[in-house]
């Protein structure tokens, strides 16, 4: 008996739409009797089958799991181990290590980030460590560049920037440069390379999250900036649209100085594993009775799939699954 993970397993694990299949199989007259699917040494799913008759000749599982559930190792994989059994107790085993990529990307202006309450760098930054991102760069100087983010959207699948922006839209560096959306989307294409993810060219990941917090940028409803940060807009596993990506822009003027309430609240959300649109909806009612500052959601505009998740496994609904953070896909 075989205990094979059925098909190429991705170049990487990232976000909380990773997948892995587990098939036990058998080579001849066996029976199989169990199998068992383990990720860093936690059970993600387990099942057994009665004695025969009748005579079982496979076990097979899809999973989709939250790679954020897990502090990234030492080496910077996760181990999937599958473990079957034959009708005699025979133990077969199959193991694998997969690189997991969860790494964030912060830029602040320091014009707009010492206003009083206008931090809204440090809330962002805490809820990502929380959901064990590696904070790859955290900029809240007034050093930073348009090279720089441009340099850092390469390799990461989650975004903040506090600044100024306009209509166009673009927003600014404190070097007085813009980011444009040709720029993010050039970025964004280098950092895929060819094919689709999990299985692009660079072994880097798609965005998960994106929010650029600067007035105007998402003004009249415009996604342009959601979709160059969500390039290619789709997966190997959906090729019809963003399967968990959200993007969040300003559709208007914003006071600098709720950036740092605004943010504790949406990305705190965020970390306890609610979807985008539930968490940006939470946000703007504790605006409104703790700050008793009135936003109104549509104010906050939300490009891509309402149903992303930052934490927690992905399950395309706001229904969380039952295990936080793994679940069968069914079907397979």
């Amino acid at each position: 008996m075989t205990v094979p993970a059925e098909g190429d397993p991705p170049k990487y694990f990232s976000g909380t739409n990773s997948r892995i299949n587990a098939k036990a199989v058998t080579s001849g007259s066996q029976h199989v009797a169990s199998l068992k699917v383990f990720i860093e040494g936690q059970e993600a799913y387990s099942t057994t089958s009665p004695t025969p008759p009748p005579f079982k000749a496979e076990i097979k599982v899809s999973l989709m799991f939250d790679s954020t559930h897990f502090e990234v190792p030492a080496d910077g994989k996760l181990t999937v181990r599958a473990e079957a059994t034959d009708e005699n107790g025979t133990l077969y085993v199959k193991e694998i290590e997969v690189p997991v990529s969860n790494k964030a990307v912060l830029f602040q202006n320091p014009f707009y980030g010492n206003v009083p309450g206008g931090d809204g760098f440090t809330p962002t930054k805490a809820a990502l460590e929380a959901c064990n991102y590696t904070i790859a760069v955290a900029n809240n100087t007034g050093s930073w560049t348009k090279a720089n983010v441009m340099a850092a959207l390469e390799d990461c699948n989650a975004f903040y920037v506090n600044t100024h922006g306009t209509t166009t839209p673009k927003f600014q560096t404190p070097a007085g440069d813009w980011v444009t959306v040709p720029d993010v989307l050039t970025s964004r294409t280098n950092a895929i390379g060819t094919d689709l993810p999990p299985f692009n060219s660079t072994g880097k990941p798609p965005m998960s999250i994106s929010f650029i917090d600067s007035c105007d940028t998402s003004q009249g409803q415009n996604n342009a900036f959601g979709d160059a940060f969500q390039f290619p807009n789709k997966n190997e596993y959906n090729r019809l649209m963003p399967e968990d990506q959200a993007h969040f822009g300003w559709q208007t003027l914003v006071a600098a100085a709720i950036a740092n309430k605004w943010n504790t609240y949406l990305w705190s959300a965020l970390q306890s594993g609610i979807t985008a649109s539930k968490a940006r909806d939470e946000a703007v009612i504790k605006m409104a009775t703790i700050e008793k500052v009135y936003i109104l959601p549509t104010q906050v505009w939300l490009t891509g799939d309402a149903n992303a998740r930052l934490h927690n496994v992905y399950t395309g609904t706001e229904l969380p699954a039952p295990t936080p953070w793994v679940r069968v896909i069914p079907n397979y």
